[in-house]
C-alpha cells in the first residue's frame, strides 16, 4: 500500500501560535483556564476547536480504550499495535507535531483516552487528574502550573518550539510508540530477527530512547541514514540480556558519528555497517567513557 501523506492535522502555524500564547505567562489566567478545561472532556475539545485544521483524509483511532498507564507508558505489544494501526502513514507526516496533536485529540473525542491523561507525571505515581488538582490550588506556584501545562502539550504532540524536533519522537506517547516500533521492525527485517530483542535496549527506559533518537534527528548525517540506524539497533541487540546504562547508548552513537566524520559511510553495504557497529558496541562496553 502507498504511504498516507494527506491525513487531517492541525494547522501547523495556528497550533504553534496557540502553544506560544499558552506558554507566554507562567501561572497566568490562560494556563489556569486551560487546565480547568482539561478536567471536562467537552470543554477541552471546545477549547481546542479554536485551532484551524488542515484538510485531509480522516484518521482512524485505535479500536480499544487505553488506561492512563498504558497510554503514557505503552508496553511493547501496545507499541506494535499502534504502529500497525497507522503503518501506512508517511514518515514526513509521522514527524509532524500538528499531526499527532490531531490524532491525540481524536482519541479524546472518541473516548479512547481521557484528556487528563496528558497531565500525568513521570512514572505511575502521579495521575493526571491529581496533578491538575494540585496545580489549580489557590496557593499553587507559577512553576507548578506552567510545568503541568507543558506536560500536557508535550504529551499531546511534542513541544517542538521549546524542545526541538526530538520532542515529537520522545514526549508524545503515540508518536514515540509509532517511531520506536517503526525503527525496530525495519531493523529486524534486515536480519530476520525478533522485534522484542532488537528493541529491548532502546525500550529499557525513556532515557535510553532519548539518547538514541537525539542522534537520529540531529543534523549529523551519519545517524540520519536508515542503514546506520538499522545497523546500530541490530548491533545493540547483543546487549539485550543486560541492557547497559543510557550513557553507553549515547557513547555508541557518538563513536559512530566520529567514524562517519572521516569515512564516507554512505557507500557501505548494510553488512559492512553492521560489522562497524558491532565493533563499536564491543569497544564501548569493554572501555566505557568515564
Amino acid at each position: 500500500m502507498s504511504e498516507q501523506a494527506h491525513l487531517k492535522r492541525l494547522d501547523a502555524a495556528d497550533y504553534s501560535e496557540f502553544q506560544n500564547k499558552l506558554l507566554k505567562e507562567k501561572g497566568g489566567r490562560e494556563q489556569r483556564n486551560f487546565l480547568q478545561a482539561i478536567q471536562d472532556r467537552q470543554q477541552f475539545l471546545d477549547r481546542m476547536k479554536s485551532i484551524k485544521e488542515e484538510a485531509g483524509d480522516s484518521v482512524c483511532v485505535l479500536p480499544n480504550r487505553m488506561s492512563e498507564r498504558e497510554f503514557n507508558n505503552p508496553p511493547p505489544d501496545t507499541e506494535q499495535r499502534i504502529h500497525h494501526h497507522w503503518q501506512d502513514v508517511a514518515r514526513s507526516l509521522a514527524a509532524s507535531s500538528s499531526f499527532w496533536a490531531y490524532v491525540t485529540l481524536e482519541h479524546v473525542r472518541e473516548r479512547k483516552i481521557d484528556a487528563d491523561y496528558l497531565a500525568a507525571g513521570p512514572g505511575n505515581n502521579s495521575p493526571g487528574r491529581e496533578r491538575i488538582d494540585r496545580a489549580l490550588r489557590p496557593n499553587a506556584g507559577e512553576k507548578e502550573i506552567d510545568d503541568c501545562v507543558r506536560t500536557v502539550l508535550r504529551k499531546l504532540s511534542g513541544l517542538q518550539g521549546v524542545r526541538g524536533r526530538r520532542s515529537v519522537y520522545v514526549d508524545c506517547p503515540l508518536a514515540r510508540s509509532w517511531w520506536r516500533q517503526y525503527l525496530v521492525s525495519r531493523a529486524a527485517k534486515r536480519v530476520k530477527g525478533e522485534d522484542e530483542i532488537i528493541g529491548r535496549v532502546i525500550r529499557q527506559s525513556q532515557t535510553h530512547w532519548e539518547r538514541f533518537v537525539s542522534g537520529m534527528v540531529s543534523r549529523n548525517p551519519v545517524l540520519g541514514m536508515e542503514n546506520t540506524q538499522d545497523a546500530l539497533l541490530v548491533a545493540m541487540a547483543k546487549l539485550a540480556e543486560q541492557p547497559p546504562p543510557a550513557s553507553i547508548v549515547q557513547s555508541i552513537c557518538q563513536n559512530f558519528c566520529i567514524i562517519g566524520g572521516s569515512v564516507e559511510l554512505g557507500i557501505f553495504e548494510f553488512s559492512e555497517l553492521k560489522d562497524i557497529a558491532e565493533k563499536i558496541v564491543d569497544d564501548v562496553v569493554e572501555s566505557p567513557a568515564p
